[in-house]
């Protein structure tokens, strides 16, 4: 069913384009990655119209989707399918026997890693959602974990916890106030692969 969604939603990816490429996103990556809108919603979803729709792809399919917002006006940032709890988005990037790998603080930002970076990244969706349990199992047998830092308190402690729990973790921070995708369009691809060492 949550294939299904994602294709749906996928047909009308072309209502937030504009918004994508901003934020540096091509349609070529938005195509691959399923993204799309929710424009006429399906039963239930009648919170999510306008959203951008982020589906969560592993390769079994896709297991959880996620809404966000494209407006300043529009509250919250994110919307999630009712109990559903939080998980890493894109992990099929990282399902290649991949050596070098990155973790970012959101959705979009893994998109940008993964796809302009040239890095394969999983995101954390939120700074309060990294499980020290579960979470550091993924990054067994990786030899370099990348940890794209947002640029605030939060994002540094996401970064800090992250290092302690994954032994191959490599810290690379984003500067003051920006995450992955303000440094993406405001430094630079290759000054950014300069940080992460790629």
């Amino acid at each position: 069913m949550m294939d299904q969604a994602a294709d749906y939603y996928a047909g009308d990816v072309g209502h937030v384009l504009d918004y994508l490429n901003a934020r540096g996103i091509t349609e070529q990556v938005a195509r691959e990655n399923q993204l799309g809108c929710v424009i006429d919603p399906l039963p239930g979803h009648d919170p999510y119209v306008g959203r951008l729709v982020i589906p969560y792809r592993t390769p079994a399919g896709v297991v959880d989707l996620r809404f966000r917002s494209i407006s300043p006006d529009q509250s919250p940032k994110y919307l999630g399918l009712p109990g559903r709890h939080p998980r890493l988005f894109n992990t099929i990037a990282i399902a290649d026997e991949e050596q070098v790998v990155g973790i970012c603080e959101g959705e979009l930002d893994a998109l940008i890693a993964t796809h302009m970076i040239g890095v394969p990244s999983v995101a954390v969706p939120g700074a309060q959602s990294w499980n020290s349990d579960r979470h550091p199992r993924v990054f067994r047998g990786f030899e370099r974990v990348i940890v794209f830092a947002d640029g605030d308190e939060a994002g540094r402690n996401l970064a800090n916890t992250i290092a302690r729990d994954v032994q191959q973790a490599v810290v690379v921070d984003m500067g003051d106030g920006m995450d992955v995708n303000d440094a993406y369009l405001t430094v630079g691809l290759e000054e950014l692969r300069r940080r992460a060492g790629v």
